[in-house]
């Protein structure tokens, strides 16, 4: 639960490699989604969150890579993040590590925990890359700054999961069971 702007701090091996993509891509300007070749990048596919800003500053999601979907329990693409953020202090800000990445034109990294299926918990680090939008056909991207930001590429490095992380579907479905079951029903255990 916890962001940085510091790549050395990272471990993940993922994040390093699209931040090397975003670094090379960098200089006076943003990267742009069209520099972004998904068949360069086939094995963090599954990890990756494409989205794009709104003004005033809103995020909608735009792709959800499989993993990212699994993990989540759900396709969230085509919604709002505000409207699938619960609310818990528990939770990880996301909206505020989108919005610093948006104000500071740069990338932003970190981790946080989710829930495993014995019950404890795992770290996965993400990180977050602001992307700009070319004008026109021979057009450079806009100067970096925060007007320039019009999209953000995000990864989220869960690791080897499958097997380890609970879905939060499966936690979904313990409570959508003691709600139909009634008041007085308990909610049978789920394999975790």
């Amino acid at each position: 639960m916890t962001a940085w702007a510091d790549l050395s701090r990272s471990r993940s091996a993922r994040v390093k490699a699209l931040d090397a993509w975003w670094q090379s891509c960098a200089g006076d300007s943003l990267p742009d989604r069209a520099d972004f070749d998904p068949s360069t990048f086939t094995p963090l596919l599954p990890f990756l969150l494409l989205s794009e800003v709104e003004q005033p500053f809103r995020l909608r999601y735009r792709l959800i890579g499989t993993a990212v979907r699994d993990v989540a329990g759900s396709n969230f693409a085509g919604r709002y993040l505000d409207e699938i953020l619960p609310n818990s202090a528990e939770e990880e800000p996301w909206l505020d590590h989108y919005h610093t990445a948006y104000e500071t034109a740069r990338p932003l990294y970190g981790s946080c925990r989710i829930r495993t299926l014995s019950g404890g918990h795992t770290e996965y680090e993400f990180g977050i890359w602001p992307l700009g939008h070319r004008q026109g056909a021979h057009q450079d991207v806009a100067p970096i700054g925060a007007e320039a930001v019009r999209q953000f590429i995000g990864l989220e490095d869960y690791g080897d999961w499958r097997g380890r992380v609970r879905p939060l579907r499966d936690e979904l479905a313990d409570w959508q069971y003691a709600l139909q079951a009634g008041a007085g029903a308990t909610a049978p255990r789920l394999p975790r």
